[in-house]
């Protein structure tokens, strides 16, 4: 009697052969099976509950014949009645996929098994397609770091749902998607050449995207997308256009339009490292930002960024263009046209930000927003705000190496613990506050001063160590402005100056200013106009108060030495 094996093949599935690898037949229950070499071998001339063991390695399995499906052929899990056997799901080799080293294009393959199941597994080797493949609702695609590369052209997505599918509940985990497109490339009209369209409910996971022309995937309502790589993208990594998704551990390089746009509500991304955005040698790059969030016509809301690490941005880091009650944390920009950017919004929390060597580091046109925390080094100007319907708080912001002033401009701020350490001190003041009504604290600056321009404002515990000549400046038409305690000292130059010393005598000049309890340097305190009061300010022992206006008087000054 010949010996007779049982073992599995790639699929897990039962095979038998004789010892000396010729057909053999055995009792499988109460059926005989019949072993046979390829999916060709199947006879024509069978019975219901016929057993056919196939040993192909890519192809094989058992099979069992089912009369009732004779007219159905599917080339992976039905031949003409021999129906595989098997739980779980398909593999793509069942259906004649061969890797890239034996095939230029298992597209036909794939869609068959695409076609046949909803739960597809791909093994670690690379495949071409040179169409479109169509998927339907509720598909899983499980890979093993799986190459999938596309050969369609960008007139072609990877990726479309078929007609009549609802484009949700899908998982995709474990690929590597490669275009195979020339990002550099012009734009022209008719281009598609997306990885994969707009999905809801989905999951994306463990992928690598990688040259498309255009778009990375479109993320809908109720996704997840998670550790995955997004390279060589001609447009957008990824879009959110629907609410209620969460994307994060992600990286993005060399993204020709924006890293990624919010245009909807309540979604999360957090843990992106992206460098390389919105790149000029992408054709077409739309001078992109890292994180847009709304845009002119589409408003996003109640969004959360976080945790992310941006270089090389040609435009912003972050822009928050368009949208209310959004909240960005927690990130580093580095070599950006501007760090964080917004445009005209309101109930914005911007917080731990670090933006290093960018022309501008944060720009501002908000209201009744919070921006705390951050640090901002080597830009050219470190800050920027208009915020005129106000009620907007700044505070906790750290300057080193900038070479143009900061300005705040707006009505009803608050604005605190602010530290600076100027770099080009030449005829430059660190801060420049242009607003109205608002209240300056704690306020650090090094090598040069600080100007007060708008009316009605509070400056508490004002501190410069200036090497320019310039310490405290309340010019223009600062009228009614109070400064309470702080030190101003080493301007060599003009402690305090109300109004501007090279001004001509028709200038615009301040009045109803009162400030107390300041200790001033060896420059002393010079008011050139109007009704205004140094009160309890210590000076040197040696200095006193000049007034260069011949119709006024100052006051109530007590010299005292530091």
């Amino acid at each position: 009697m010949s010996k007779i094996t049982i073992k599995n093949n790639i699929n897990s599935e039962l095979s038998m052969t004789h010892a000396d690898n010729k057909p053999a037949k055995s009792i499988i229950g109460t059926d005989i099976a019949v072993a046979i070499d390829t999916i060709n071998d199947f006879s024509l001339d069978a019975s219901d509950g016929d057993t056919v063991i196939v040993r192909d390695l890519d192809r094989g399995g058992t099979f069992i014949y089912d009369n009732s499906k004779v007219a159905e052929h599917n080339d992976g899990t039905n031949f003409n009645g021999w129906v595989r056997q098997y739980s779980g799901a398909v593999n793509i080799k069942w259906f004649g996929a061969e890797d890239a080293s034996i095939s230029n294009d298992s597209w036909d393959a794939i869609q068959k098994a695409l076609d046949s199941s909803l739960d597809i597994t791909f093994d670690n080797k690379e495949y071409k397609i040179s169409k479109t493949l169509n998927i339907r609702e509720g598909l899983v695609l499980q890979g093993d770091n799986t190459t999938l590369t596309f050969t369609g052209g960008r007139t072609l997505n990877m990726f479309e749902f078929s007609a009549g599918e609802v484009e949700s509940n899908i998982i995709i985990n474990g690929f590597i998607f490669d275009g195979g497109q020339d990002i550099t490339t012009a734009w022209e009209s008719g281009i598609k050449g997306d990885c994969l369209l707009t999905i809801n409910s989905s999951i994306l996971s463990n992928c690598t995207l990688k040259n498309f022309r255009n778009d990375g995937v479109g993320v809908g309502s109720n996704c997840t997308v998670s550790s995955c790589v997004f390279d060589s993208i001609g447009d957008n990594a990824f879009t959110l256009s629907g609410n209620h998704s969460t994307v994060s551990d992600c990286v993005l390089h060399n993204i020709g339009g924006d890293g990624y746009l919010i245009k909807s509500n309540y979604n999360t991304v957090t843990n992106i490292t992206m460098d390389n955005i919105g790149n000029n040698d992408v054709a077409n790059g739309q001078g992109g930002s890292g994180v847009a969030i709304g845009s002119d016509s589409t408003g996003a809301f109640n969004n959360i960024v976080s945790n992310h690490t941006m270089t090389n941005i040609n435009s912003c880091g972050v822009t928050v263009l368009n949208g209310r009650h959004n909240s960005v944390y927690n990130i580093t920009v580095e070599n950006a046209d501007i760090g964080v950017h917004t445009g005209d919004n309101e109930n914005i929390n911007i917080s731990n930000i670090n933006i290093n060597s960018c022309a501008t580091g944060i720009s501002l046109l908000l209201r009744y927003s919070t921006v705390s925390n951050c640090t901002i080094r080597d830009c050219v100007k470190p800050l920027f705000v208009d915020s005129n319907s106000g009620r907007t708080t700044i505070s906790s912001i750290n300057f080193r190496g900038q070479t143009e002033s900061a300005e705040i401009n707006g009505s009803n701020l608050t604005i605190e613990n602010i530290s600076s350490d100027f770099t080009n001190n030449d005829n430059n003041y660190a801060l420049v506050i242009n607003a109205n009504d608002s209240t300056l604290k704690s306020v650090n600056s090094r090598n040069t001063g600080i100007a007060v321009v708008g009316s009605g404002n509070r400056l508490y515990d004002i501190n410069v160590l200036s090497a320019n000549g310039k310490g405290l400046a309340i010019l223009g038409n600062a009228n009614n402005t109070t400064v309470q305690g702080g030190k101003i000292t080493d301007s060599s130059g003009q402690e305090i100056s109300v109004g501007d010393y090279n001004a001509s005598a028709s200038s615009t000049l301040p009045n109803g200013i009162l400030i107390t309890g300041m200790k001033v340097g060896a420059g002393g305190a010079r008011a050139f106009t109007g009704s205004n009061m140094l009160y309890h300010a210590n000076l040197s022992a040696d200095m006193s108060v000049a007034d260069y206006a011949d119709s006024n008087t100052i006051t109530n000054i007590n010299n005292v030495s530091q």
